[in-house]
């Protein structure tokens, strides 16, 4: 029987804040939107 290794982690949360993401940076939305409680798309 052959087994092989998942090349994805998808348990692992990945931290995306501060990478300059649009959709993924909470600040840039405070800031424009005025809430970061939206996520565009």
């Amino acid at each position: 029987m052959l087994r092989f290794k998942m090349k994805y982690d998808f348990d692992r949360v990945i931290e995306r804040s501060g990478t300059n993401s649009v959709k993924w940076d909470k600040q840039f939305l405070k800031e424009h939107f005025k809430t970061d409680d939206i996520l565009p798309l």
